[in-house]
């Protein structure tokens, strides 16, 4: 598993609990996290995925704050689905 490049992970059973086993995950290219549960305390794992090159967080409780947050962290990823 941790060779998997892409992820789509949707629907409101997924919560930042899920975000442990993303952690493991460190080849993961794409991730597409939308109308999940997760809100911006899942933004720190997503910042230390070191392959991580887009994410979607269409329909989260990730907020515009949060989303600018990554963006600065990480200034290569491309973080979609909120306002900069």
């Amino acid at each position: 598993m941790s060779k998997l490049a892409r992820l789509t992970l949707r629907g409101k059973r997924i919560t930042d609990a899920a975000m442990e086993t993303i952690r493991k995950l460190t080849a993961l290219r794409g991730l597409v996290l939308e109308n999940t549960k997760i809100t911006d305390a899942s933004l720190e794992t997503l910042a230390h995925l070191p392959a991580l090159e887009i994410v979607h967080l269409a329909g989260t409780s990730v907020t515009t704050k949060g989303a600018r947050w990554l963006r600065k962290e990480r200034p290569k990823l491309s973080v979609l689905g909120k306002d900069k």
